[in-house]
């Protein structure tokens, strides 16, 4: 039986052959809106963002908010840098958590497994460097763009853009506020203006 995630933007690239040797080595794992995961949680293993939509988040000292550090919706793998470790110690990233802004089914590999599949796999791991090179790295370009360098207005349209490019039910101010690092009342008065401004942004039942 077809897996009901296998539309998602990585899966659909590979061929039929790539597709179930990776089928073989995943487990499906879904999240509630609201279920943060620490980044240890994700030891030995890779993650690719199946459906739903996944926030990155960079825990600051105790007086300030977490830094939002990466995007994941269907077809975004989160911790490909596994795949390189060569047993170093993750110092930094016990900071690091995955929040769920929406439910989430996220397709979990054993990392030796994933690895293996890599070696053997010459056009599974061109796939995988093709996912990185016109996707993930793109993203993360527009998102550092926009939310680190932009004003509030262009982060909150990145938000509300990116949501509808990758069919995301719409987040409530105060979870856009913590993607864009913004407080949730200048997201409210950005969203008043852009409802006037640009109404094709908002879906119809917004």
């Amino acid at each position: 039986m077809e897996c009901r995630y296998s539309g998602n933007a990585f899966c659909a690239s590979l061929s039929a052959e790539d597709k179930a040797r990776l089928c073989a080595l995943c487990h499906i794992k879904r999240y509630a809106k609201g279920q943060c995961l620490r980044e240890s949680y994700w030891d030995n293993c890779i993650s690719l963002v199946l459906d739903g939509m996944a926030l990155k988040l960079e825990q600051q000292d105790t007086n300030k908010k977490p830094l939002p550090s990466g995007l994941g919706s269907a077809g975004i793998f989160f911790n490909l840098n596994e795949v390189f470790r060569t047993g170093e110690a993750r110092g930094a990233s016990d900071s690091r958590d995955t929040l769920c802004l929406t439910d989430c089914a996220i397709a979990v590999f054993g990392l030796a497994e994933f690895r293996a599949l890599m070696r053997s796999r010459p056009s599974f791991t061109a796939a995988l460097l093709q996912n990185c090179v016109m996707r993930r790295l793109p993203e993360e370009e527009a998102m550092l763009r926009s939310l680190g360098f932009g004003d509030a207005e262009e982060s909150v349209r990145y938000i509300l853009e990116y949501q509808r490019a990758h069919d995301i039910p719409y987040l409530t101010h105060e979870q856009i506020a913590l993607v864009c690092n913004r407080s949730r009342q200048t997201v409210t008065t950005v969203m008043r203006q852009l409802l006037d401004k640009d109404p094709e942004l908002f879906g119809e039942n917004f």
